[in-house]
């Protein structure tokens, strides 16, 4: 039974706890199982299930590809590099979790003997950073946010006042922030808008050329080809629900103003 917690604990199967805390079953296996053991067992299971579901929604994250992402419960999210990013740190804020199991499981064989109760002293410390980290999660699915959206989640839930989990946070937002910052750098350097999914705080929006024929006199529109003259304009906005509330209004607008220079 140790070895199948620590298989449902990673994420793999979990059918056994779930067999044996029937009420059917465990009535029959009292003599292997004390009564007070359900509630442990209880624990083991709800830990499991919240390790799993994050362990299943990094595995649905693409790499690429544009389409709807559609999770294990048939939420759709869209996907973007934000999304990719968050994923990724979230896979690596859980490697002390893994780590941890690896350690267990090396305990287990060494020693036969550990009870469930053992098992359930070594992995309780992860349960609030398996909480927050499914309520984020939960969050992104929910609101269904996507892009600098996704970093003021974060920054609202970076705090805790709980080591593990502010280490974890901090890891999923570096990662978040790469993006933002590559995005930045492509805007502020070369004029170009890294952003294929629309996630970024600036985006460009095509305008028409009519006013500008009408302004021009005879002689201006004569310099300048047709071709150039009909080419709608190219202008750039600010998109305020994406700017994240920790960056000041006036840093958009410049960076907007630098870009398209």
């Amino acid at each position: 039974m140790n070895h199948a917690a620590i298989l449902a604990l990673g994420g793999i199967g979990g059918d056994v706890l779930r067999v044996l805390y029937d009420e059917e079953v465990l009535t029959a296996m009292l003599a292997f199982i004390h009564p007070c053991e359900k509630t442990i067992l209880k624990q083991l299971i709800n830990i499991a299930d919240s390790y799993k579901t994050l362990k299943c929604f990094t595995r649905r994250i693409p790499h690429f590809g544009k389409e709807q992402i559609t999770l294990d419960d048939g939420s759709k999210i869209m996907p973007g590099m934000y999304l990719r990013a968050f994923s990724s740190g979230l896979h690596d804020s859980l490697e002390p979790y893994r780590t941890n199991l690896v350690n267990l499981e090396k305990k287990i064989l060494e020693f036969p003997e550990t009870t469930l109760s053992g098992i359930l002293s070594e992995v309780l410390p992860f349960v609030p950073l398996l909480t927050t980290l499914n309520s984020i999660v939960n969050q992104i699915v929910t609101n269904k946010l996507h892009g600098c959206k996704i970093l003021q989640m974060l920054h609202q839930n970076l705090l805790s006042g709980i080591d593990m989990v502010d280490t974890a946070m901090a890891r999923i937002i570096q990662c978040c922030h790469q993006v933002m910052l590559k995005q930045l750098t492509s805007w502020l350097l070369h004029g170009h808008l890294l952003d294929p999914y629309s996630e970024f705080f600036i985006e460009s929006c095509m305008t028409s050329t009519d006013g500008l024929h009408s302004s021009m006199t005879t002689l201006d529109s004569e310099s300048v080809p047709d071709n150039v003259l009909n080419e709608p304009l190219t202008e750039y906005r600010i998109v305020l629900d994406q700017v994240p509330s920790y960056i000041p209004p006036s840093v958009p607008e410049k960076a907007k103003f630098v870009g398209s220079m």
